[in-house]
């Protein structure tokens, strides 16, 4: 079972998965085959794994199915480490232009 995914924009946005049909009655059996018996929620703080599609055109990029929570809790890794590393790159690229600045001044002086 592997697929390739295809993001697309426009008049829609959004991101295309392609498989064979036998792939994605796989994926399909296998969705259904794990969410027989579970609820329409769960109260747990990480949403539980159901099934993962491998990606072939993509590097570093999963895409993976899992149970919703009770109240449509986040998990726990949403958010911080996003807001977080976008801090950092800013930081970095600050340093880096002050740094250019700074060499390009002692260069003209």
């Amino acid at each position: 079972m592997a697929f390739r995914i295809h993001a697309f924009s426009g008049k829609e946005r959004g991101l295309m998965v392609i498989g064979t049909a036998v792939d994605l009655r796989q994926l399909g059996q296998r969705l259904i085959d794990e969410c027989r018996d579970a609820p329409d929620t769960e109260a747990v703080d990480w949403p539980r794994h159901v099934a993962e599609a491998p990606v072939s055109n993509a590097t570093h990029f999963s895409l993976s199915f899992h149970l919703e929570t009770r109240d449509g809790i986040k998990p726990k890794g949403s958010g911080l480490e996003g807001d977080l590393s976008k801090t950092v790159y800013l930081v970095l690229a600050a340093i880096g232009a002050i740094s250019v600045v700074y060499w390009a001044a002692r260069l003209v002086l």
